[in-house]
């Protein structure tokens, strides 16, 4: 009472813990519904009208009892990069979902998938998508963003956490 008016709300995203990213073009989101993991985009303009879903794979691990998705999309221009709580990182075409590439931590670099799954929301830095597999052989790694390709890894034996990193000097 004496607040914001509501203007709109959306339903039928699906389970999940993650936070929505917001620009012009759309909302960003994560959600589990219909046995899938999505990367949702809203219309902002339209009542939050469901512009494009994109799955990154099965549910496949159970969120420590917690189900759902818990990373936050990362908007870099014309690209939207998403990570779901089985390690699936997609890049995919902010306009219309259309996966451009795509990579698993666990099979393509070894990554030990925590407890509670993966919940970090991957860092665009100048070129590079940083994000931490975890395991013996990629605590992190940096992919090309236009192309996913690995750039670099850390040898360094460390688990995944559960946050995100952070660019600092």
């Amino acid at each position: 009472e004496g607040g914001p008016k509501l203007l709109w709300q959306a339903e039928g995203l699906g389970e999940g813990f993650s936070t929505p990213s917001v620009t012009d073009l759309a909302i960003y989101a994560m959600g589990n519904h219909d046995g899938k993991e999505w990367v949702i985009a809203l219309d902002p303009s339209n009542e939050g009208e469901l512009l494009w879903e994109t799955p990154p794979g099965e549910v496949r691990h159970g969120g420590g009892g917690y189900p759902g998705p818990r990373s936050t999309p990362t908007v870099d221009g014309s690209r939207v990069y998403a990570l779901g709580l089985n390690g699936d990182l997609l890049c995919l075409n902010a306009t219309d979902g259309r996966i451009i590439w795509q990579k698993n931590l666990v099979s393509d670099f070894g990554g030990v998938i925590p407890n509670w799954g993966y919940a970090e929301s991957v860092l665009v830095d100048g070129p590079w998508v940083l994000c931490t597999p975890g395991g013996d052989n990629a605590a992190i790694v940096a992919l090309n963003k236009a192309n996913g390709e690995l750039v670099w890894k850390s040898p360094v034996s460390d688990g995944a956490g559960y946050s995100s990193i952070v660019r600092a000097r």
